[in-house]
């Protein structure tokens, strides 16, 4: 019971700090939530959407997991009252993987279905784009700071196929979009080549051990660089450099599966490719820059 209780009450916590997200974004301050708590479901435009597209990546893992018979936990997700409202969600593995290939599967599983929706999500935003000019937008607060989320390859792309130019001196508005970009960016956190992350999982059983051993090293390196590059650069994000720590404490080794002479078939092979793909496209370098 208590297995199911704890990830039932944060994913019911955290519906409603991204429903408080959405309605900061509708430039609502937490006072006029509080004075009017129905106000919060103006926050569902972006809530509801992030909240699928982050369960779809959880139900990848689990349903990919059920597969290959390893025991796992529900998703716990992780509230927090920001301007984005979450900080993801996470399922533990209590089982050992069999081999290389239930790695794959379940290493990729969740970010290629989350990047599907996200794109989705992304695709339709950007078509219903709403123009404020820059001057009509509040000033910067904790709750609302004057931030945009950064350009990746992925959302240039998009920009180009539905013909969008963005113009200097306006921000453009869309919780659909915003929900989209924040699948796509904790898309790309996950499939960092590191440790028992997605993209663990996926170098694991691509490269074996001493292979993604190095190559987890050659991603810590050169996150502390960029996340440094926060204190002295705006736009650059000091984040990078808390990744890198979190990696190290969490372990940049992967630990073996029981069969882990067993290799992967060419179709494993694409979908790691495919994953590797996934992840340059999302990567975002200066995910939250000022304005």
């Amino acid at each position: 019971m208590r297995g199911r209780l704890v990830p039932a009450i944060l994913f019911i916590v955290t519906i409603f700090t991204t429903l408080f997200a959405g309605a900061l974004m509708q430039f609502l301050t937490p006072a006029d939530i509080l004075s009017n708590p129905a106000k919060l479901l103006r926050g569902a435009s972006f809530g509801v959407p992030l909240m699928a597209i982050l369960l779809t990546h959880e139900m990848g893992h689990f349903i990919s997991g059920k597969i290959h018979s390893v025991k796992s936990t529900l998703p716990y997700f992780i509230p927090f009252p920001n301007y984005i409202g979450t900080f993801g969600a996470v399922i533990k593995m209590k089982s050992p993987m069999r081999d290389r290939r239930a790695l794959m599967d379940i290493g990729a599983a969740g970010p290629l279905a989350g990047f599907a929706l996200s794109l989705i999500a992304c695709s339709w935003g950007i078509t219903h784009f709403q123009t404020i000019p820059l001057g009509r937008v509040p000033e910067w607060g904790f709750w609302n700071p004057r931030i945009s989320f950064g350009p990746n390859l992925a959302i240039t792309g998009l920009l180009r196929l539905f013909d969008v130019h963005l113009r200097p001196g306006i921000l453009y508005v869309s919780p659909l979009f915003d929900a989209g970009w924040l699948g796509m960016f904790v898309t790309s956190l996950n499939l960092l080549p590191a440790g028992q992350l997605d993209g663990g999982h996926i170098s694991y059983a691509m490269l074996g051990e001493t292979g993604a051993r190095r190559l987890a090293r050659l991603v810590v390196v050169l996150l502390f660089p960029l996340g440094v590059l926060g204190f002295v650069w705006d736009g650059m994000w000091i984040g990078w450099a808390v990744w890198g720590v979190l990696i190290i404490a969490i372990g940049l080794s992967h630990p073996p599966p029981m069969y882990p002479d067993v290799k992967l078939d060419p179709l494993r092979k694409m979908v790691g490719l495919a994953s590797l793909i996934v992840f340059i496209i999302t990567f975002t370098p200066m995910p939250f820059q000022p304005f």
